[in-house]
């Protein structure tokens, strides 16, 4: 059925290991729900139902993922990098960039800041995941 397999595939939302311990069951209950309510024939018991389910789902994938930490990292790792952008910004001596005239050198100077803009949005994303998730890889060893 369409509606099993919608369910199937939203499972996907959730974070990979609730998904291993907990997928076949959910899956199970909610299909034997479905049949269960088909099996009655009321129409609008099976869009409650589903109304249910949908409502379940969004709620309990919110909450899986906050437990994970993940939310968390990436919170913590944007506002590290926006507080030392500010404070690099703020800090350090503002000074004047002569502009060249010829084409082919704006050309080449824009292309040189556009990669060390993206290499140190690389790093710093790197850094804070290290500095961040360490402590998790820990707790979850023991």
């Amino acid at each position: 059925m369409v509606s099993k397999r919608i369910y199937q595939a939203a499972l996907w939302l959730y974070p990979a290991a609730f998904r291993r311990e907990f997928s076949s069951e959910m899956t199970r209950d909610v299909h034997d729900a479905i049949d269960e309510t088909r099996r009655e024939g009321r129409r609008r018991d099976l869009l409650a139902l589903w109304a249910c389910v949908a409502a379940d789902l969004a709620r309990t994938i919110v909450v899986q993922w906050l437990r994970t930490g993940l939310p968390v990292l990436l919170l913590c790792s944007a506002a590290g990098a926006i507080a030392a952008a500010s404070v690099a910004a703020n800090v350090l001596p503002r000074a004047v960039l002569a502009v060249p005239s010829a084409a082919h050198d704006r050309d080449v100077m824009t292309l040189i800041l556009l990669t060390i803009v993206v290499l140190l949005v690389i790093v710093a994303t790197i850094l804070f995941t290290f500095w961040f998730s360490r402590p998790m890889f820990r707790r979850h060893r023991r």
